[in-house]
């Protein structure tokens, strides 16, 4: 690899980092499975305030960089992180991170301490609070397993900067 190609890319990383570490929102990340990688690491929002979100992709390594088709695209585990909202209120109300308010969501089911599931015909979603922040992990199932899922709520925990960016 040459030397400037090198630079340019802990240059980028270091930028990532720093854009995370300033999102003001917990980095929530799993303990990944073997056979898996995190990407397309972000965030959105307002750093200054409660809107700011943090989301990134748990990919199968067998779609290397990212997915390209829609078949490949719901293989992926799409993870949202954010502070925890009023409508938040699990097991009678399983709200988070929406802008849609009043909240009347469905219920949802404990299936591990601080981690709740629902599903509807086409998606499952995991939900995991720790401390003031809820994690949201997105998938179908299949071709997503629920014993992947449960594993990856189950293991939320904060992490630095640089689980997400490989810095």
């Amino acid at each position: 690899m040459p030397l400037d190609s090198l630079a340019t890319t802990q240059l980028a990383r270091s930028e990532q980092d720093k854009e995370l570490a300033d999102a003001r929102v917990p980095l929530l990340g799993p303990q990944l499975p073997t056979g898996y990688h995190l990407n397309g690491v972000g965030t959105t929002g307002s750093t200054a305030g409660d809107e700011a979100t943090f989301y990134y992709r748990i990919s199968p390594d067998s779609l290397g960089r990212g997915a390209n088709t829609m078949d490949e695209l719901h293989q992926e585990i799409q993870v949202t992180v954010g502070p925890v909202q009023p409508g938040f209120t699990p097991p009678s109300h399983c709200a988070a991170l929406t802008s849609v308010y009043p909240v009347p969501s469905p219920a949802c089911t404990p299936v591990a301490p601080g981690v709740w599931r629902w599903s509807n015909h086409e998606y499952v979603e995991y939900f995991t609070r720790v401390g003031d922040a809820v994690a949201v992990l997105q998938a179908r199932t299949p071709p997503v397993s629920s014993a992947v899922l449960r594993k990856l709520a189950s293991t939320m925990r904060v992490r630095t900067p640089s689980y997400f960016t490989g810095g």
